[in-house]
């Protein structure tokens, strides 16, 4: 509340002074994306005064509001269900032998990493999360584990992939939700970029708007396609079993983004045992702008050793079901149909050729109004094969 984002701080802060003779409106933050502090008064009405504030600039430069995207908690708008302890990971596929890595913004590092990510050699890009801000003694979040998860999933199925996990979690101990700002998703997505191995960014995250744009996720994206557009962006569709375009995965629908944007929904059907016919997951988002289906029920990954969930809000309550986690767990949603997804365009690039993943979804993109996954799909050039 009371902030917007803009590329043109200086010129905001000049055009809010003029409008209310207030000389407090003030940019906090300088560099691609600032935050602008506007005055108190103006904060009832900040979502038409950012329209109008975009307006203004025209082609020049852009203003919106710093918008929230969220994991887990109500609306269920991250995993589908709340992750529940197992004994046994999915499947481990081969080797690949690829020099592309992934990068995964998300927030849910594990404090200390499991046994299976020491294994596999998953990096924290940043500082870890800790679990028990309030000291109770229980996990905070449900989404506490959920970039962690996400990575388990990369490195099962290409077990020699590199994946760096940055995490992008500000805590918001007092309400019990994620908090994570638009701002901070765009400051570490430039981070990751930085690293001209990274080939894949894996985004299981998002929001809606009911002002029908995120101007400053936008221009980010383009400032990324433009300074490298070798890579593709792997979003989530979201867990609300809706229509609506849920941004960053909205992108893909939009011309100018559907080759470096895919958007994955989740099938109702698990790695374990992939269903060919399966039909969307209950709990999917789904419509036009959703450009990939991918197995997302009943995935099977890392979670923090040792720590114990609470299910439900009141974790006080000594009625609330608890679990106490080993190593893995079981969880559903497009957040981990995601990385499913990219890891199998990863594979389909290198057995087909292609020089980037997003050269090799540009290719799937173009065959298909929506790419199934596992895929099924032959390289350019390949015939099938006779029996």
């Amino acid at each position: 509340p009371g902030e917007l984002l803009t590329d043109q701080p200086e010129t905001v802060v000049a055009i809010l002074e003029k409008l209310t003779g207030d000389c407090n409106a003030r940019a906090v933050t300088r560099g691609p994306v600032s935050r602008v502090l506007v005055p108190k008064g103006l904060t009832v009405c900040l979502p038409q005064l950012a329209t109008d504030l975009d307006k203004r600039l025209g082609d020049d430069g852009y203003v919106g509001l710093n918008h929230i995207l969220t994991l887990a908690q109500t609306p269920r708008i991250g995993p589908g269900d709340d992750p529940k302890p197992t004994d046994e990971p999915d499947p481990t596929g081969d080797k690949l032998g690829a020099d592309w890595q992934v990068a995964v913004v998300d927030t849910g590092m594990f404090v200390p990493p499991t046994e299976h990510l020491q294994q596999t050699a998953v990096s924290a890009m940043s500082e870890p999360d800790v679990y028990d801000g309030d000291g109770n003694g229980v996990i905070d979040f449900a989404g506490s584990g959920h970039g962690g998860f996400i990575a388990g999933v990369f490195k099962r199925m290409i077990p020699d992939l590199t994946v760096h996990v940055r995490d992008v979690a500000t805590r918001d101990i007092g309400r019990g939700t994620f908090i994570i700002e638009e701002a901070d998703i765009i400051e570490d997505v430039d981070k990751a970029l930085v690293d001209d191995r990274i080939a894949v960014v894996n985004l299981s995250l998002g929001t809606y708007t009911d002002e029908g744009d995120v101007p400053a996720l936008r221009a980010a994206l383009r400032r990324w396609m433009a300074k490298r557009p070798d890579v593709l962006f792997a979003a989530a569709a979201g867990n609300d079993s809706v229509k609506r375009p849920f941004y960053p995965a909205g992108f893909a629908g939009e011309r100018e983004f559907r080759n470096a944007v895919m958007s994955v929904g989740a099938l109702d059907t698990s790695p374990r045992k992939p269903d060919p016919d399966a039909d969307w997951a209950e709990f999917s988002n789904r419509g036009r702008w959703v450009k990939a289906k991918a197995p997302g029920v009943h995935l099977h990954s890392d979670y923090p050793i040792d720590v114990e969930f609470v299910y439900g809000v009141d974790q006080s309550s000594s009625n609330t079901d608890r679990a106490r986690f080993k190593g893995l767990a079981e969880w559903s949603g497009t957040s981990f149909a995601t990385p499913y997804a990219a890891a199998e365009v990863i594979r389909y690039a290198k057995r087909c050729g292609f020089k980037t993943p997003r050269e090799a979804w540009e290719h799937l993109r173009s065959q298909s109004p929506k790419v199934l996954f596992p895929l099924d799909a032959l390289c350019p050039g390949e015939e099938p094969k006779v029996y």
